[in-house]
């Protein structure tokens, strides 16, 4: 008797974390997104893998929202929005890590290492993203509110030689 009451608890606790986690997502939220896409920014300098994801909204947006954060492929970064008469464009640009591309000294002697920097730490997203998904993070009267966008559109690439 123990084995099913254990299986049943474990079930309808499974259901009741799937449920908070997904409620966390507005679900109807006071903007309409025309278009979401990322795109690949190609540039001849150092450090240059970028993406650069831009959301246009249908209408222009109403004042008392204000934007904060874009989340994309596990990283955050801050949304810029651009205004005009008509619409609302949402951006954020996002860099890939160099950690890999970088030459790493390693040597008996400590003085040699000098010049070696530490990978850049990576903050954990307060949820899980799968691939071509992103997520606006906003408020409005200083509440904090979260829309998640499930299929970022693949744009063209960016080249900025």
């Amino acid at each position: 008797m123990k084995n099913p009451l254990t299986i049943l608890s474990s079930i309808l606790l499974v259901t009741l974390f799937n449920n908070c986690a997904s409620s966390q997502f507005d679900k109807k939220p006071p903007f309409t997104v025309k278009n979401a896409e990322f795109n690949k920014v190609i540039d001849n300098t150092p450090n240059s893998n970028k993406t650069l994801v831009a959301i246009t909204f249908t209408d222009k947006v109403d004042q008392n929202i204000k934007f904060d954060s874009i989340y994309y492929n596990n990283k955050a970064t801050a949304a810029t929005v651009t205004l005009s008469d008509y619409k609302t464009v949402l951006s954020g640009q996002f860099i890939e890590s160099d950690f890999k591309d970088r030459l790493l000294v390693l040597d008996k002697n400590p003085k040699n290492e000098f010049g070696n920097r530490p990978p850049s730490s990576t903050k954990k997203l307060p949820f899980e993203l799968e691939t071509n998904a992103c997520v606006i993070s906003y408020t409005i009267n200083n509440k904090q509110h979260y829309f998640k966008i499930d299929s970022l559109q693949k744009g063209e690439s960016i080249n900025r030689n």
